[in-house]
């Protein structure tokens, strides 16, 4: 033995300890000498899954140890958080939650690298497939608008334009890039420059928060995560409705785009992602995707005018929209039944439509409704179309007469497939399966046992800096309890 001092910690080097010699060896399959209490050079110095080796059975894991058993340089500083040189019981444990909590972990793309990802398996480049998806965008909110301005007349004066006129505020520059905009259209365009900034923003929260989501959690986590958005969605809908001002904006973002979950970016990489022989699967997953940037686009700007006056809260103007809050009080049914679930959400689709529809020639400006708002509802209806249209693709095509060969979830996506369409590895279901057998998936059993974390999971880049974060080894709750480790 070396000559350090035992540390009696109250860690235990039972024969089944996570430090044990013989145990660790005993499972790797490898040699050990107990004269010289080191692995036998000839022995294969990998990654043993969750057990260190301690070589002096001291109770701690120095550098010479940790290296042994097959851990980095690197590693061995970032958790060594006291700075002695050893990892004591505490900074053990942190390092073996964190390896266990790596068989979640999957690498996922940062934005500057979404441009590279996967060009060589797919028709084309990730940003020609994101620009005809705005082209698309673009040109659904030009044609609604043009319909709506075509089949619909105004007629008055919306109630906030003639209190400004009263009250003689409506002065302007002379000359200025807006000085051309009458009063109402300047609201308009205070209206659109609102919208557009909570758009942005859910857009690059999903982008950005939704990366380290799907990254940092594990499925059965993810989920309970992902269904508690869903059902608070309701809820930050309806302040943002009722607000009448600023403040309402962060709930709406929150709501539409879940607090950052890659919902709507996760049906655009799915729908990307997919073999050119499941054309089906593509359209829907494409439909979903195109449907939710334009229904959230479409609920920005409806809030947008709430905010800056272009809309009342009126009957006529929220009669429709206060329907799609319910909608959200029966998510939950959907994992209890899809087939009630469809049933009710069915039932409330139609009565969401009828009630836009048929308000649609009385909203005009006398009834404090600008024209614009018009344009918003029917792009609402459009994207509701495209979810319906979507729908139909799921349950008669691919789960009634399975034309592509497989089943598929028409209810939405789980915090699974948020992940799959997300992650940027190849075997994803082998990554971010869980440690538990009953909860792998079928495609992982197939692929064989797993020997080790590091060969479960080939796309973790384990040693990377920027993914890797510091761990703190005393917040034994969680293995995200993180830490800024002093340099």
């Amino acid at each position: 033995m070396s000559g350090k001092k035992r540390r009696h910690s109250g860690f235990k080097t039972n024969p089944r300890s996570p430090l044990s010699p013989a145990h660790s060896i005993a499972s790797s399959g490898r040699s050990y000498t107990p004269r010289s209490g080191r692995v036998s050079p000839t022995a294969s110095l990998k990654y043993l899954g969750s057990h260190l080796i301690d070589l002096d059975d001291d109770g701690e894991i120095d550098l010479e140890e940790f290296l042994a058993s097959g851990g980095t340089k690197e590693d061995f500083a970032q958790f060594d958080v006291d700075g002695n040189g050893t990892l004591d019981p505490h900074e053990v444990h942190a390092y073996l939650k964190m390896r266990e909590d790596s068989s979640h972990v999957a690498h996922v793309p940062k934005l500057g690298e979404w441009h590279k990802k996967g060009n060589e398996k797919h028709l084309i480049s990730m940003s020609t497939y994101l620009s005809i998806t705005f082209f698309i965008y673009v040109a659904v909110i030009i044609g609604c608008t043009l319909f709506a301005f075509w089949m619909y007349e105004d007629s008055g004066t919306l109630w906030s334009i003639s209190r400004l006129e009263d009250l003689g505020l409506i002065a302007k520059a002379d000359v200025s890039p807006t000085s051309e905009l009458s009063t109402l259209g300047f609201k308009r365009y205070l209206a659109l420059i609102v919208a557009i900034t909570c758009v942005a923003t859910g857009l690059g929260f999903e982008v950005i928060a939704g990366g380290w989501i799907v990254s940092h959690f594990s499925n059965q986590d993810g989920e309970l995560l992902w269904h508690s958005a869903q059902m608070v969605f309701s809820l930050l809908l309806t302040i943002a409705l009722l607000g009448q001002n600023a403040f309402a904006l962060p709930f709406l973002v929150m709501g539409l785009w879940k607090f950052g979950f890659p919902e709507t970016i996760g049906y655009l990489l799915k729908a990307r992602s997919l073999p050119i022989h499941e054309p089906l699967s593509i359209l829907s997953n494409y439909l979903n995707a195109l449907g939710l940037l334009l229904s959230h686009s479409a609920g920005a700007y409806f809030v947008a005018c709430i905010t800056v006056e272009l809309l009342a809260l009126a009957r006529i103007s929220l009669a429709g929209v206060v329907i799609l809050v319910a909608q959200q009080w029966f998510v939950p049914l959907k994992y209890v039944t899809h087939t009630g679930y469809n049933a009710v959400q069915f039932v409330l689709e139609v009565a969401f439509e009828w009630e836009v529809i048929a308000a649609l020639p009385k909203m005009v400006p006398k009834n404090g409704v600008d024209a614009t708002v018009r344009v918003c509802v029917i792009i609402m209806l459009v994207a509701h179309w495209m979810y319906l249209a979507a729908a139909c693709i799921d349950i008669v095509f691919l789960n009634w007469f399975l034309l592509e060969g497989h089943t598929v979830d028409e209810t939405g996506e789980s915090f699974e497939d948020l992940r799959r369409g997300f992650a940027d590895v190849d075997e994803v279901e082998v990554v971010l399966a869980l440690p538990d057998k009953a909860t792998r998936s079928k495609k992982s059993r197939a692929l064989g046992p797993r020997t080790s974390q590091a060969a479960a999971a080939p796309g973790i880049d384990r040693h990377s800096k920027q993914t890797e974060p510091a761990f703190n080894p005393y917040d034994e709750s969680t293995p995200l309890g993180l830490t800024q480790k002093n340099s």
